[in-house]
């Protein structure tokens, strides 16, 4: 919701905040969903080095697992390299 709104410094924050989360958790699932989250977040913010770091745990993630983001996480790999 703050992303949308533009308060991208809360977002960040509140990604970070359930990342460390679902780590302890051991929820994987949300884990990737998370990093995908903060890495759109940090495609928006102009910072694609870090992004492109996010990317490539979601899609280890992903292809450990079996999830469906790798499709969402390959097109913010585009975006960025474009």
């Amino acid at each position: 919701m703050y992303c949308r709104l533009a308060q991208y410094p809360i977002s960040l924050k509140h990604l970070q905040l359930a990342l460390t989360m679902m780590r302890e958790f051991g929820n994987r699932n949300n884990e990737a969903e998370t990093l995908k989250a903060l890495a759109e977040l940090h495609y928006k913010i102009g910072e694609p080095d870090q992004a492109m770091k996010y990317c490539e745990q979601v899609l280890a993630i992903t292809t450990e697992l079996g999830l469906p983001l790798v499709k969402q996480c390959e097109e913010i790999q585009l975006k960025i390299q474009n």
